[in-house]
């Protein structure tokens, strides 16, 4: 039984739920090959990436999700990294 979930637990939880669907729509869309069926799985990771990053927006605001600007040094070492 879920007891005391507050609404960060709550938004949480969709957030979590919509980063695991985009990782099951991107392996439907490198699975099929169909193109009509490519074509519809594409269009669901859009709008599902259009609805995480609405919900990441909306943690943010709140100050419930949390992120730190990455030193230049470290922008730049990830770029010579995979940039090889």
């Amino acid at each position: 039984m879920v007891q005391n979930m507050t609404d960060r637990d709550f938004i949480g939880m969709a957030l979590n739920q919509h980063k695991l669907l985009a990782g099951l729509l991107a392996t439907g869309i490198l699975a099929s090959t169909g193109e009509q069926l490519r074509h519809e799985l594409r269009t669901e990771l859009d709008d599902c990436m259009k609805h995480q990053k609405e919900i990441f927006d909306f943690m943010s605001r709140k100050g419930w999700y949390r992120t730190k600007t990455a030193a230049a040094s470290d922008v730049a070492s990830a770029q010579t990294q995979y940039v090889k």
